[in-house]
């Protein structure tokens, strides 16, 4: 058999195995599973409600425990930039607060890891007069992003021992803690102020 023949042989033989992994693995990108992240709450909303997506990876499973960072703008040169953590559901939350009305452009993008590979959710919320008679530190959680006020200064955590419910403010990280030093509120409740103080108030300095 003439040898350009077999090399050409050869060659339609590895573009086709080549094609078949390609098109075989639509939901990888190298040896990364894909994600997406979806908006749950509405495009309109108050001061005191909050803003939910979902991670998940292109299988549908819900990714918990991932360090999503938020971008939240005006549009007049006022941003504001949060860290959340997905919690067992794959959600992830931004409690409203003090935020002017209008339209605000929210941006979380999602990094990714050595099994997921990145991505990031765009949204316009319009955030319109007045506040919200919904109690969004209800739903308060380990997902929820630092906030300078507490939504729900009176809730218990369930990794806290406390029995005051007179909340301490630590100025450094921004965060509330109760007499026991455990933060109450927000997306580091249950963890030890003094934790937090150790890392210069940054909780997730660890996880960058």
């Amino acid at each position: 058999m003439n040898k350009n023949l077999i090399i050409a042989i050869l060659i339609i033989v590895i573009v086709g195995i080549a094609a078949f992994m390609v098109f075989s693995h639509p939901g990888t990108t190298g040896n990364k599973v894909n994600t997406q992240m979806n908006m749950l709450s509405a495009a309109s909303l108050q001061n005191g409600d909050q803003i939910e997506f979902q991670l998940k990876d292109d299988k549908g499973n819900l990714l918990s425990g991932q360090m999503v960072e938020i971008q939240f703008s005006d549009g007049a040169g006022n941003n504001e930039t949060f860290k959340v953590v997905t919690d067992t559901n794959g959600k992830g939350y931004l409690v409203l607060e003090d935020e002017s009305a209008g339209s605000h452009d929210f941006t979380a993008t999602y990094a990714g890891n050595g099994n997921y590979s990145g991505s990031t959710l765009k949204e316009t919320i319009t955030i319109t007069e007045g506040d919200s008679d919904s109690d969004a530190g209800d739903s308060y959680n380990s997902s929820t992003a630092n906030s300078d006020t507490p939504s729900n200064s009176s809730s218990n955590s369930t990794d806290s021992n406390s029995t005051d419910n007179t909340l301490n403010y630590d100025k450094e990280s921004g965060l509330y803690y109760d007499s026991n030093g455990i933060v109450q509120g927000g997306q580091c409740d249950g963890m030890s102020i003094d934790d937090i103080r150790k890392n210069g108030g940054d909780p997730f300095k660890d996880m960058d």
